[in-house]
């Protein structure tokens, strides 16, 4: 009673905007409690609060906390581990980020959110091989258990986005295709569509860059909102083109 009292506190403090009172008592109970769940907690709002104040070294040291206190395969361990990629992939840390991101793996195989923030983590640090790796094994595991929609649809954005940069635009195309037939979000479906329209034209496919041309540019007049993530998505794929030597 008197921890879940102190995390209370704390929780006051803070929508007061009393963060250094909230740290203290945050911490106190890392310190004091002999319960990992506790500590545990205390340690995750501990690093929610420094990147509230873009601390990122604090909230890096207590999600290494949260990793000594609990197995890999937790939920805990996984939240953790899953946050200090994003973490460490902001600092652009690619060894680091490699090196959780293969423990958190091997712990949590078929955890389709670990592999999905690995391979983003993975293409944010210019790690492109290794993101089409971990891209694939997401798609794979749609073969044993049916991915969410929205999960495989990035997913197969993702794959080919990156097998386009990398001179591989027939399967590109594919992956592209079996996206939009699982996807239900405008915004990735237009992705996926510039996404085709490029790698048809890898192809020399004039007829099918013509059709996905001819749908994006519907989609774009239908939601207007979404014409700025259409050219976003192709300065990436230029950019991803020069860079396609690195996988």
């Amino acid at each position: 009673v008197r921890i879940q009292g102190t995390l209370g506190l704390a929780e006051v403090a803070r929508a007061n905007n009393e963060r250094e009172r909230a740290r203290a008592l945050y911490q106190g109970v890392v310190d004091d409690s002999d319960d990992p769940i506790w500590q545990v907690q205390a340690l995750q709002e501990l690093a929610d609060l420094s990147l509230e104040e873009d601390n990122l070294d604090d909230a890096v040291t207590a999600w290494r906390t949260v990793l000594g206190l609990v197995p890999a395969s937790s939920p805990a361990g996984v939240d953790a581990r899953l946050a200090l990629v994003g973490a460490l992939a902001e600092r652009r840390e690619a060894e680091r980020v490699q090196q959780y991101c293969q423990e958190i793996t091997s712990a949590t195989a078929d955890n389709p959110r670990v592999w999905q923030t690995c391979a983003e983590a993975f293409e944010q640090v210019s790690s492109p091989l290794a993101a089409l790796q971990a891209w694939n094994t997401l798609l794979s595991l749609d073969e044993v258990s049916p991915l969410a929609d929205d999960v495989f649809a990035e997913a197969a954005l993702g794959a080919a986005r990156l097998l386009h940069a990398d001179g591989q635009h027939a399967a590109a195309l594919t992956w592209c295709q079996d996206g939009l037939k699982r996807s239900n979000d405008p915004a990735v479906e237009m992705l996926l569509l510039s996404t085709q329209i490029s790698a048809a034209r890898g192809l020399g496919d004039a007829e099918a860059e013509a059709a996905a041309l001819a749908q994006r540019d519907e989609m774009a007049a239908a939601t207007p909102q979404l014409a700025a993530a259409v050219l976003q998505e192709s300065a990436q794929l230029a950019r991803s083109e020069d860079e396609c030597a690195e996988l």
